[in-house]
């Protein structure tokens, strides 16, 4: 077996890096308060960590629009609202993963952010924690033709940081990041920020927060995969 220098860590975003999921949540309620409705009652309380494409979600979940267009355009102005909300109360980082990240980095563990979310979300809040030197690279939904529960974000992070899809270990807060780390044969630790541990079940792992990996050792877990 390699030493643990060879492989990956690929971490989601909103629910995983940063809480933000009562940010994206309180955007989507605003969003529909201005639209004049309601948002369903049964997706009111998931909608701010649901793992997916604002575009699905406004235009599958919501059917708040079907033409492409109109999808963008909503989708653009929903992501305003949730940056003006950012600078308006901050967001901060998830407890441990600063320390996190450090290890890995100081073991030259290779680590990408793969996320549904748009870039911009995730540049300018990767900014301000000072985060940027911990990441090789950032994939997210745009880039790729399949949003979660797809592989193809996690697929394409393993190929930007040069690790085997089955080297890389991802960290996931929503189902459908967790199925789209399963089906790209990657290993999976499930973090109960934002969902029951009954929605996350298909992870290898869960763990209430980054602190929780702290003992005995935070590296441990991140062997790489037999050949």
């Amino acid at each position: 077996m390699s030493g643990p220098s060879q492989s990956g860590v690929i971490f989601d975003w909103d629910g995983v890096v940063v809480d933000s999921a009562e940010l994206h949540a309180a955007s989507w309620e605003l969003m529909a308060e201005a639209r004049g409705t309601v948002l369903p009652g049964g997706l009111r309380p998931r909608i701010g960590s649901l793992g997916v494409k604002t575009e699905y979600v406004i235009s599958d979940m919501l059917h708040w629009a079907a033409a492409p267009e109109d999808v963008r355009r909503i989708a653009e102005e929903k992501e305003a609202v949730y940056l003006r909300l950012v600078r308006e109360r901050g967001q901060p980082p998830q407890p441990g993963i600063r320390r996190l990240l450090e290890g890995l980095s100081g073991h030259s563990i290779p680590c990408a952010v793969g996320s549904s979310a748009l870039r911009r979300n995730i540049e300018d809040c990767i900014d301000a924690l000072g985060f940027r030197r911990f990441f090789k690279d950032i994939v997210t939904g745009d880039e790729v033709r399949h949003g979660k529960p797809a592989p193809d974000i996690f697929l394409e992070a393993a190929r930007r940081i040069g690790r085997r899809p089955a080297d890389c270990v991802v960290f996931e807060d929503a189902p459908a990041g967790v199925a789209a780390a399963r089906a790209a044969g990657m290993r999976v630790i499930g973090l109960l920020t934002t969902n029951p541990a009954e929605s996350l079940k298909q992870a290898d792992r869960l763990i209430r927060t980054f602190e929780d990996l702290a003992s005995p050792d935070p590296l441990a877990w991140f062997e790489p995969a037999a050949v």
